[in-house]
């Protein structure tokens, strides 16, 4: 969010963020650094996303990643972008999406982001009683073994 309260159609309000009510934009960074973003306009969601491919299941939000990574400069094959994502985004859809256009991607997922069912059942059962001992790893590759899961 970029702190704006002057007046404008496309200011947003998110009482749970640190900067409330500005503008939202969308940022590809490295070290800090942006390198590329985009705006958001309310009621239509990023702005210049076009068409949606259907494996992302037509969510506007989740294509903004693939959409900004295009905007990066060209990146050899034998060293490809990694990329590190927000819960928000994080889907095996998009992961699957990533990996087909060439980049790595990790991060945090919920447990309706389209991870293993049992890793699911596994969370939930440890929330009732803390059943899994400390530095326990499970993996799983999704159905098309293109993406690792890791709990």
């Amino acid at each position: 969010m970029v702190r704006y309260t002057g007046q404008s159609h496309n200011i947003i309000t998110i009482p749970s963020k640190p900067i409330p009510t500005g503008y939202k934009v969308w940022a590809v960074a490295q070290k800090g650094y942006i390198l590329s973003w985009l705006w958001h306009s309310k009621g239509t969601r990023p702005v210049e996303i076009g068409k949606v491919p259907s494996t992302l299941g037509y969510n506007k939000t989740v294509a903004t990643v693939p959409y900004l990574l295009r905007l990066l400069p060209k990146q050899p094959r034998e060293s490809p972008y990694i990329v590190w994502l927000d819960n928000l985004f994080s889907s095996t859809k998009l992961f699957g999406y990533l990996h087909k256009l060439g980049y790595g991607a990790t991060s945090t997922a919920c447990t309706n982001s389209g991870i293993c069912a049992k890793f699911v059942s596994q969370k939930q059962a440890d929330k009732k009683k803390d059943n899994i001992p400390w530095g326990t790893l499970y993996s799983a590759p999704t159905i098309s073994n293109d993406v690792n899961q890791f709990a």
